[in-house]
């Protein structure tokens, strides 16, 4: 990813359709490669069930989390692959990371876990999605299977 490039997610439904469900937390993985190298949560999506992601916002998460971890972030969002994955974590996974990171980060915890407790996570469910980075923007549709029938 470079400092130039934005994605801008959209939850849809079956029909081609926006899926109008705030909160919906968002993780992006990077590779090096080919090889996994790290994920960040990126952030939830809005009323529109829309998320935009900034080159900005991911170095800010990773810089924090080179903090942190120091071997484990250091490699620059500039030298991971192009291809990156996009996936909606679940509700459950986003109770175990809650519960670890509470324990283990507080700090940390603290500043970001908060709202993966609130999260609208376990109203959809989707597969991941793998895209190319090759544009200033990258638009994604990231098709959603409602878990609540009366959503959306």
């Amino acid at each position: 990813m470079n400092a130039n490039q934005n994605i801008e997610i959209r939850l849809i439904n079956s029909n081609g359709r926006s899926l109008h469900i705030a909160d919906v937390i968002v993780d992006l993985s990077f590779s090096c490669r080919g090889h996994y190298r790290y994920s960040f949560r990126v952030g939830a999506t809005n009323e529109q069930g829309h998320l935009r992601v900034s080159y900005h916002n991911v170095e800010l998460l990773r810089r924090e989390q080179a903090q942190i971890f120091l071997m484990d972030f250091n490699t620059k969002l500039e030298d991971c692959d192009p291809r990156v994955r996009i996936r909606l974590p679940s509700r459950n996974e986003l109770e175990r990371a809650h519960a670890y990171a509470s324990a283990h980060y507080p700090d940390f915890a603290q500043r970001h876990a908060g709202p993966w407790l609130a999260a609208a996570n376990g109203r959809v469910h989707a597969e991941d999605v793998e895209v190319d980075l090759a544009q200033e923007t990258t638009e994604v549709e990231i098709l959603c299977d409602l878990v609540d029938k009366g959503v959306g």
